[in-house]
């Protein structure tokens, strides 16, 4: 009686429902969640940068920062616009069947960027946001379109659409590297460009090594 009952419990629309979401977007609904932990641990916290956050010559000593630092965030502006990006990322790769490359590639990125701002030749001392990430993510998407073969359905105007997009985010990220580190934009908060160079670069690295067959 009680298993009859119990199945019956989980045959319900609503649980059907999320089982669906859950499969179709996993990567979406762990962006979100994961989005929400690091808001509530960001914004709740003052002194979250100084534990979480990279910091010049701290990599060896705590190389959690590598990764820990682009989950922590100024104020709910800087917060709000990287969560929305993420998700919008989530989307996409999750109706791509991309869920797992993208997450592998989050990593390789976000390592990337850490190790970009340790030994680049920007003096930063800190560092705290997904942005970077962003950037390579982007890089990481457009140039493995590009590098798809045709043999895949992947047309040539739609991969032109790919080569625009990736050049026009390469040049978006050469143009802001004029912007001084540490000016604060308009987000009321330190501005460090390079990490979107790095971030870029990361992604870019990680679509050739990783060239579709």
């Amino acid at each position: 009686m009680n298993n009859e009952h119990s199945e019956r419990c989980l045959d319900t629309p609503i649980l059907a429902a999320v089982l669906k979401m859950y499969l179709n977007y996993p990567v979406t609904i762990l962006v979100v969640i994961v989005g929400l932990v690091a808001a509530v641990t960001s914004l709740a916290s003052g002194s979250t940068v100084d534990d979480l956050g990279w910091h010049q010559g701290d990599s060896v000593e705590a190389p959690w920062r590598l990764i820990t630092a682009h989950f922590v965030h100024l104020n709910a502006a800087h917060f709000a616009v990287n969560f929305t990006a993420a998700v919008l990322f989530g989307l996409i790769c999750d109706r791509l069947e991309l869920s797992l490359q993208l997450l592998v590639a989050s990593l390789i990125v976000m390592v990337c960027v850490s190790l970009g701002l340790e030994f680049g030749p920007w003096e930063i001392d800190w560092y705290v946001g997904f942005s970077g990430v962003l950037h390579g993510i982007f890089a990481w998407l457009c140039l493995r379109s590009v590098l798809r073969p045709l043999a895949q359905g992947h047309w040539w105007g739609l991969r032109g659409v790919y080569v625009a997009l990736f050049l026009g985010g390469l040049v978006k990220v050469l143009v802001s590297l004029k912007i001084p580190v540490g000016s604060v934009g308009w987000q009321e908060i330190p501005q460090v460009t390079p990490a979107h160079l790095y971030g870029f670069a990361g992604g870019s690295f990680w679509a050739l090594l990783r060239w579709p067959k």
